[in-house]
C-alpha cells in the first residue's frame, strides 16, 4: 500500500512515525494531488530532488484546507524513515534553504533532545529569507533562524504538534550537552575590553586633574563653609515651622477617647466664633456717624442719630437707587423716597436693622 509505513521503520516516541501528523491532516495529505503524483514510490535518494524544488514552506492553507508540498514531503519522510546521516546532510546544506528546513523539521519531530539542540542551534546563524504560507494561503516573509527558534520553543509548527522538548539548562546540568557559545561572543568580549580601557584612561585623567581641583576648593573653602552654615540654619527653621504647622492626626488613627475630645474642642471653638459674630452684629455706631453701603446697584448713605432709627430719602435715577438715611433710637429704618426717570417708590418699613427695601413699579 502506498500509504503504509515502511516495515523496516522504527517507532518514534513509542508510536508509528506517521502518527506524528494528526489523523485529519494525514488523510487530507493522502487525498492531495501532489501526494498521489509526486510522492508515490519516492525513495530517500529521490527525496533530495523534491526538496530542492520547494519554493516555500508551510502547513495547511486555503478554504477548504489543503496541504502544502512541504508538509507532504515531511509525511513521506516519516513513512520511509531515511537514515540519520541523510537528515544531517540536509541540515548542513547551505545552498538550498528549503531543503535545510525540511531536514531540521524532521529532526525536530523524530530526534532525541540532545540531537535536536546539537543540529538545530547552528542554524541560528543562518539569516537567509524564506517564504512561509499561512492558513489563509497568503505568503509571508521570514528568516531561517526565526523558523528554527519557533521549532525549539513553540508547541505547534506547520500545523503539527511538536514533541515535548526539555529545557536546555536541564540538559546542561546533567552534562548531556555543552553550554551554547554564540558566534558573537568574541566580538562581545572585545567590546567589553575596549570599554574597560576607556574607563581606566578616564580615571587616570581625573586623578591627574584632582590636585588642581583640590587647590581651588581650598581657596573658596571659607565662603563655602559660611554658605553651608546659612543653609543649615534655614533648613532648621523650616523644620521648626513644619513642626508647628503639623496637621491634626486623622480621626481614623485616633482612639475613641481622643475622637470625643477632638469633637468637644471643635464644638467649643465653633461656639466662641458664633458669639463673636453675634457680638459684632449687636454693636451700634456713635450718634452722627455717616455710613455708605452699595449692594446690587443700590447706594445707601445713612446718618446715625442718638435715637437709633434710620430716616431716609430714596432718590432713583433710572439705572440705580441712592438712599440717605438717619438712625434714631427706635432701631428700625423709616424713610421717604423720590424717583426720577418715570419710576415710583413706595414708602415702607424694613424689618432688619441697617437694611432697606424698595419696590419699584415701572
Amino acid at each position: 500500500m502506498a500509504n503504509t509505513t515502511d516495515v523496516m521503520a522504527k517507532s518514534v516516541h513509542g508510536t508509528n512515525p506517521q502518527n506524528m501528523v494528526e489523523y485529519i491532516i494525514r488523510q487530507k495529505i493522502y487525498d492531495s494531488f501532489y501526494w498521489k503524483q509526486e510522492c508515490f514510490g519516492l525513495t530517500a535518494e529521490l527525496l533530495v530532488e523534491k526538496g530542492v524544488e520547494l519554493k516555500y514552506a508551510g502547513g495547511m492553507y486555503g478554504d477548504p484546507q489543503k496541504p502544502a508540498e512541504f508538509l507532504c514531503l515531511i509525511l513521506k519522510m516519516l513513512q520511509i524513515q531515511p537514515d540519520k546521516d541523510i537528515i544531517i546532510e540536509f541540515i548542513k546544506d547551505e545552498e538550498f534553504k528549503y531543503l535545510r528546513l525540511l531536514g531540521a523539521f524532521y529532526m525536530r519531530l523524530v530526534g532525541r533532545p540532545v540531537d535536536v539542540f546539537q543540529y538545530l542551534e547552528p542554524l541560528y546563524n543562518d539569516f537567509r529569507k524564506v517564504r512561509l504560507r499561512d492558513s489563509y494561503g497568503n505568503f509571508q516573509l521570514s528568516y531561517i533562524d526565526q523558523v528554527v527558534d519557533d521549532m525549539l520553543h513553540k508547541d505547534h509548527c506547520f500545523d503539527i504538534a511538536l514533541p515535548r522538548l526539555p529545557a536546555r539548562r536541564v540538559l546542561e546540568e546533567t552534562g548531556q550537552i555543552e553550554p551554547r557559545v554564540s558566534l558573537l561572543q568574541d566580538e562581545f568580549e572585545a567590546q567589553v575590553e575596549l570599554e574597560e580601557k576607556e574607563d581606566a584612561a578616564r580615571r587616570e585623567r581625573e586623578a591627574a586633574e584632582a590636585p588642581g581641583d583640590a587647590k581651588e576648593a581650598g581657596e573658596v573653602g571659607p565662603n563655602d563653609q559660611g554658605a553651608g552654615d546659612g543653609r543649615a540654619a534655614i533648613a532648621g527653621s523650616e523644620a521648626k515651622d513644619r513642626e508647628s504647622r503639623r496637621r491634626s492626626p486623622s480621626p481614623w488613627r485616633m482612639s475613641e477617647r481622643e475622637r470625643r475630645e477632638d469633637r468637644a474642642r471643635k464644638r467649643a471653638a465653633a461656639e466662641v466664633s458664633g458669639e463673636d459674630r453675634r457680638g459684632r452684629r449687636g454693636e451700634e455706631g456713635p450718634a452722627g456717624a455717616t455710613t455708605t453701603t452699595t449692594a446690587r446697584g443700590v447706594r445707601m448713605t445713612g446718618t446715625l442719630a442718638g435715637t437709633g432709627t434710620i430716616v431716609g430719602t430714596v432718590i432713583g435715577t433710572g439705572g440705580g437707587i441712592e438712599t440717605t438715611a438717619g438712625r434714631t433710637g427706635g432701631g428700625r429704618p423709616r424713610g421717604t423716597g423720590a424717583t426720577a426717570g418715570g419710576g415710583a417708590v413706595e414708602r415702607h418699613r424694613a424689618a432688619p436693622i441697617g437694611t432697606a427695601e424698595e419696590r419699584t413699579r415701572g
